[in-house]
């Protein structure tokens, strides 16, 4: 089945794509938002429905126009079918993730249950509360952690790094943060947790 692609004609399309190109974010903005209706049908057949109590289509679809800006320089076609594809392949890899962070987030649930349950009954809760008195040792280890944790932080794309910013830096509530990045806030919230996923993965290598 053919879906219906952005609204602009070809040839208009196909100006703004270089305009975009050239500098303009005026340009990509609205190549962006011709293409948001064909996202949205697309988003809504590939998310499974347990996975859409965590995102919707259209956090799905903003977060990609998200990435979309950040990528553009690395996208070479000319055309809107080009274009659509390409937006397409990005929309496919959140949907993914989605689908993976829904998993995730159950399986932690569940260990979270059985640990707590498990501690409970061996009593070893109260002994993890006992307040230790640093060491010069310690203090040394949490200073390499700090770095290491910049060094990460550095490492992000530009996106990730601004949303941890907003958030761990100057405390911004998801509102403000959705707001600050033209965004709403369930897709803030949503890109937050990305990149502290990213950044837990690179300081884990």
């Amino acid at each position: 089945m053919t879906v219906p692609g952005p609204d602009p004609g070809e040839a208009d399309f196909a100006r703004l794509l270089l305009d975009a190109r050239a500098g303009s974010r005026e340009a990509l903005g609205k190549v962006l938002q011709a293409c948001r209706r064909y996202l949205l049908r697309v988003a809504d057949r590939q998310i499974d429905r347990d996975s859409k109590v965590k995102g919707s289509p259209s956090d799905l679809v903003q977060e990609t126009f998200l990435d979309a800006q950040r990528d553009f320089p690395r996208f070479h076609g000319g055309s809107e079918k080009e274009f659509l594809a390409w937006l397409s392949r990005i929309l496919r890899n959140n949907v993914r993730n989605l689908s993976r962070d829904y998993r995730e987030s159950g399986k932690r649930r569940v260990e979270r249950e059985v640990r707590l349950d498990d501690s409970a009954r061996s009593g070893d809760i109260r002994p993890n509360l006992v307040a230790r008195t640093p060491t010069p040792s310690s203090i040394a280890i949490k200073q390499e952690e700090a770095r290491a944790f910049s060094r990460s932080v550095r490492q992000l794309p530009d996106h990730y790094r601004e949303v941890i910013r907003l958030r761990n830096r100057e405390h911004r509530t998801f509102e403000e943060i959705g707001t600050i990045m033209n965004t709403t806030a369930e897709c803030a919230r949503k890109l937050w947790h990305r990149a502290m996923r990213q950044l837990a993965d690179g300081l884990k290598s």
